[in-house]
Formats: structure tokens, sequence, C-alpha cells
């Protein structure tokens, strides 16, 4: 619709990721459509990030190590210190997929009162001049999974924004495939850019040959993936220790980015201050920001402490108490 002189057509915008929320944005500043004359079909409610707010990697997973697990509760304690927004107050999102947002675009998407919420569009045909769209019928207001849209002298334009992210369903495979082989993916909640930054970093230790093996074979026997007479490779070390993001799954899977960025700081080098150093002066790092404390033994501490209530197994714990012994030097960093 870029350029558009359908100023008379009416539009529904379909989805409510971060493509459909720059695309009721740009109906409505762009092209200058009365909101009137967009309708916005919103499957589920989603948690948006404030692009005011000073969220980062890991805020979300310290929320809920904070909360004690309590998604519902995390959210909405980022919600009270800003750093979470949502398009209705009387609506509690049930979707969270790291949207950026800025208050002058939330208060634009605000002024879409034709909103539909009957879950995601499985149809749409023409009923006589009538268009209908069915629904899965997994929406919040209760009503028959179908909307009509009555005839009209204005042309009804479908913008189509419900393709997968990078959040839905894919398959997270493994990240360090051989010494030949990596796949890119994000270890941290976004910005993206830091976490290939930090697979490069340790693929560049590996290949100089500066990895703490003797830490990571460790690391791998406190986990059970080694049995104590067998000497990992290097790259079994990557494998096995550095794993992609997860956005859904347990509460333990939600926390993985908070161990990830220990294994980092630990086994990037044998002194973790390297790691540290290097987090500090990367310009696409959080830790490059003047005064940003890591609080990772802090975030490992409350893991063991809680460990079993937030679902992770003794073998993990047991990695967690050897990660923050050897972090301990990070304590006020």
């Amino acid at each position: 619709v870029a350029g558009g002189s359908a100023t008379g057509a009416k539009y529904v915008v379909l989805g409510c990721g971060k493509t459909a929320m720059d695309s009721v944005v740009y109906l409505l500043r762009e092209m200058k459509i009365p909101s009137d004359k967009i309708s916005w079909v919103i499957p589920a409610d989603v948690w948006m990030l404030a692009r005011e707010g000073t969220a980062g990697p890991w805020t979300y997973a310290r929320a809920l190590l904070a909360a004690d697990g309590d998604r519902g509760k995390a959210c909405m304690n980022l919600e009270k210190g800003g750093s979470f927004v949502r398009l209705d107050k009387d609506i509690i999102p049930t979707r969270f997929r790291f949207p950026v947002i800025g208050k002058d675009e939330l208060k634009l998407m605000k002024t879409i009162k034709n909103v539909v919420r009957k879950g995601r569009v499985t149809s749409i045909d023409l009923e006589d001049d009538t268009v209908r769209l069915r629904f899965d019928g997994k929406g919040r207001d209760g009503q028959a999974p179908v909307w009509f849209i009555p005839p009209s002298e204005d042309e009804t334009i479908f913008v189509h924004c419900t393709s997968p992210g990078p959040f839905n369903g894919k398959e997270i495979e493994e990240l360090f495939i051989s010494k030949k082989e990596m796949r890119l993916f994000m270890l941290y909640a976004p910005p993206v850019s830091i976490s290939p930054s930090v697979q490069a970093r340790l693929e560049a230790a590996r290949k100089k040959g500066s990895l703490d093996m003797e830490f990571g074979a460790e690391l791998l026997r406190a986990g059970s993936v080694l049995v104590n007479g067998d000497i990992p490779s290097d790259n079994d070390v990557l494998l096995h220790l550095i794993h992609a993001f997860q956005i859904d799954g347990e509460v333990s899977d939600l926390l993985s980015s908070l161990s990830t960025l220990a294994i980092f700081l630990a086994i990037v080098d044998k002194d973790p201050m390297v790691g540290y150093e290097w987090m500090k002066s990367n310009r696409l790092s959080f830790f490059s920001i003047p005064g940003f404390k890591s609080g990772i033994v802090d975030d490992l501490n409350k893991m063991i402490v809680d460990g079993g209530k937030l679902g992770f197994t003794d073998n993990e714990i047991r990695m967690f108490k050897l990660l923050c012994r050897k972090l301990e030097v990070l304590k006020d960093k």
C-alpha cells in the first residue's frame, strides 16, 4: 500500500506482531488513513518493550527470576517499572515477542477502535457481497469465530502481517556443529547483534586456543555430559554448553540466557575478566553502557538457592555452583 491513493478504502490489518504494529502506524501517520477506516484483527494481545525504557537482553529473565518464575507477575512488574507497555489496560497480554514501541506509536495504535479479538484467521471469503472471516475459535471475546464485513462502496484492503517470526515454532538446533560449521542464532534476547558477536568471540578463542578447556570439561562433568575420564574437544565444549535463546517453554528454559552469559564469561578465557572487559569494550553490548552492572553472580546465587522451584535439575544447579565460584571476581561488576 506504499504511496497508495486509496484513501476511500477500508483497511484490515491481520496480526499483532511488530510488522502489524508498524503497518498500523504507517497507515495512520504516512498515508493519513482515518482511524475509523482501519480494523485490526488481533489474535492475541502482546506485551511490548517501551522504546523510552531501559530494558536490555537480560531484563525479562531477571524479572522472571525476581518473581520466582511467575510469568504474569514478572510482566506486570516490568510494566510498573516502565519497561513493558500494552495496547489495552483492560486486557492482560498473553504473549511476548520483544517488539519495541515508542510512546508516539503506541498513542497512534490506541486510536484504532475497531479491534477484532476472535483468534487467528483461518479463511477469508465472500458470501454474496459480504466479506466473511473465519477464525480458529481461540479468541477472547467469547463470540462466534466469524466476523462479517458488510457490503460497502469502499474497497476492502487486507494487510497480511501473520507470517511466523523467529520465535514461533521454529526448531532451534545445535549452534557449534563442528570445527567447520557454526549456526548463528540468538543467545540472548534482542538487540540481536550481541549474540552473533559473542559466538564469533567464542570461535576466535577456540581457534586461538584460549578457551578454558579445563573448566569447560568440569562443567560438562557436573552436567553429566561427560564421565570423569572423558576429555572433550574444544568444539564439544561449545556444542554442549552454548545454547540458543528460548522464549517459550518451562521457566528454566526462559532463564537460559543468564546461564549462557555466565558460561561465556567463564570459558572464553581462564581469566573471567578477559570476557568481561571484552563485553565492556564491545559497542554492541549493554556492558559498554557506563554504570552497567552485569549482576551475573547474584543471578547465579538466586538460581542455586531457588533452583528446585524454578525447574532446574540437580546437574544444572551443580553447574551454577561451579560458575558462581569462578565468576566471584565479577561480584560487583
